[in-house]
C-alpha cells in the first residue's frame, strides 16, 4: 500500500496485513451498545481516502463536517478549531 513516509520522505512499509489488525477493532464497535459523540473532519479533495465512501459508511454513525478541496494532511485545521473547541469543552 506504501512504501514511504509522504510526511518524512523516509522508507515506511504499510500492508494490506497492517489493515487487517484493526478488524477485530471495528467487529467489537460495530457490536458495541455504547453510544459516543462522534466528529469527523474532511476535506473532500484528500488524495489518499475516498471522501464519498466515507461520507457514505459514517454518514449515519458521526457529525461529518466537510470541506470543499483540501487534501489527505487536513488543510482546514484552522476552520476546524472552534468546532474542535465546542466538542471537547462543552
Amino acid at each position: 500500500m506504501g512504501n514511504f513516509s509522504y510526511e518524512t520522505g523516509l522508507p515506511y512499509s504499510w500492508s494490506q496485513e497492517n489493515c487487517e489488525q484493526y478488524n477485530e477493532y471495528e467487529k467489537e464497535l460495530a457490536s458495541s451498545h455504547q453510544t459516543i459523540d462522534r466528529t469527523i473532519f474532511l476535506d473532500m479533495g484528500d488524495e489518499l481516502l475516498d471522501s464519498e465512501n466515507t461520507l457514505s459508511k459514517y454518514n449515519e454513525k458521526a457529525n461529518i463536517v466537510t470541506y470543499s478541496g483540501g487534501s489527505h494532511s487536513f488543510e482546514h485545521i484552522r476552520q476546524a478549531l472552534p468546532i474542535i473547541d465546542q466538542v471537547l469543552f462543552n
